[in-house]
């Protein structure tokens, strides 16, 4: 499964999902983790609807996106898009993979289980 974080050094999650220019993608597949880069979600200064959907674009493939926080409409537009949401306080991105590995590697909720299931079948 591929997590998206919005970030601006690609260490810590510490955009909301509105503010976010780039997203560091880290793939989990199983228990192991791997470092699947940047994706530039914006090219201009403008926020806007179409800037919403540059967004949704840039991680279309991933199942779990982290932000500090998400406006109202925005957050229906992630969910019709099917990905799951997290928004925490800022946090390094490696605390939170080290904690998604503890989960997968036990007995992980049910969207994560589809999720790692599905990265499988893609396989």
């Amino acid at each position: 499964m591929k997590i998206a974080f919005a970030s601006t050094d690609g260490k810590t999650v510490n955009r909301t999902f509105d503010q976010a220019r780039d997203f560091t993608i880290w793939h989990l597949h199983g228990t192991q983790l791997r470092n699947a880069g940047k994706r530039s979600a914006i090219t201009t200064n403008r926020f806007d609807r179409a800037c919403q959907q540059a967004r949704l674009s840039a991680i279309a493939d991933c199942d779990l996106v982290c932000s500090l926080d998400i406006a109202p409409e925005a957050a229906a537009q992630v969910a019709r898009h099917l990905f799951h949401l997290k928004t925490i306080r800022e946090c390094a991105i490696s605390e939170i993979l080290d904690r998604l590995r503890r989960v997968a590697a036990g007995t992980p909720p049910p969207w994560l289980q589809k999720a790692l299931r599905d990265d499988d079948e893609a396989r």
